[in-house]
């Protein structure tokens, strides 16, 4: 969970995901339940029903009795039947929302991008004030945003990098990353390995869906910290392409 401007707790994605993955489930069992009585309903039902066709074709005051009855019992399975399908329609209906906003969350990466780039943005936003003579003391510092990676091993190839979806600000003086994102949910596959049998190794080339997500959350992120950046006295910020850099002044 984050705090929006306000204070108040908002879910992040992935929160509102998982919250929204126990609200299907629920709704889901509570259609098979309603779909389960339905057909005890119709089941019932049927004899009750062939009860009454048989008994209009009698003519005593018996079974004239008796079919007022069947038909008192028809008409309360009946109105039995118009709840429970009632309700069906209804759950069904929420189910459907529900699956919908899980589908956008799944594949609409603009919600998860925003939330990482502004606690990224404020986390780093931190780090400067906190090491703010440290960082003029090198009077020009340069930091790249990059993609997180990790190393894949292959028993009959040697190994290659893959993305793992997280995408951090890395320090180039120190060589280390200040601050990386996290909870990358997606379950888009994020690329395809080659085998390049003249080398004798993997290779790993990012597929469109991947591109398209590094590339915005890197845009975004620098769109952020160019918004939130409060140390132009001291530091001057300039952001080109996925790179900028803080210049004493």
């Amino acid at each position: 969970m984050i705090l929006n401007q306000k204070g108040e707790i908002k879910l992040s994605a992935k929160d509102e995901l998982n919250t929204l993955k126990r609200k299907e489930e629920d709704l889901e069992k509570r259609l098979r339940e309603i779909s389960s009585t339905l057909e005890k309903l119709h089941i019932k039902k049927s004899p009750i029903l062939k009860k009454v066709e048989t008994l209009s074709n009698r003519t005593s005051s018996l079974a004239q009795t008796l079919l007022e009855k069947a038909q008192e019992e028809l008409e309360k399975v009946n109105q039995e039947v118009v709840r429970a399908e009632t309700s069906k329609a209804e759950v069904s209906k929420e189910l459907n929302e529900i699956k919908q906003k899980i589908f956008k969350i799944n594949n609409d990466f603009s919600i998860y991008i925003k939330i990482q780039s502004s606690m990224m943005a404020s986390t780093f936003i931190e780090y400067v004030r906190n090491h703010l003579k440290e960082i003029g003391s090198e009077i020009k510092k340069t930091y790249n945003i990059l993609e997180i990676t990790k190393f894949y091993n292959s028993r009959e190839y040697y190994g290659c990098y893959i993305p793992t979806g997280n995408i951090g600000i890395y320090d180039e003086s120190i060589k280390s990353f200040i601050v990386i994102s996290k909870n990358f949910y997606f379950k888009h596959k994020l690329y395809t390995l080659y085998i390049d049998d003249d080398f004798g190794e993997l290779s790993c080339h990012r597929n469109d869906w991947y591109k398209n997500y590094r590339d915005n959350f890197i845009l975004c992120l620098c769109e952020t910290l160019q918004k939130n950046y409060c140390f132009d006295e001291d530091l001057k910020l300039t952001i080109e392409d996925s790179y900028f850099t803080l210049e004493l002044v």
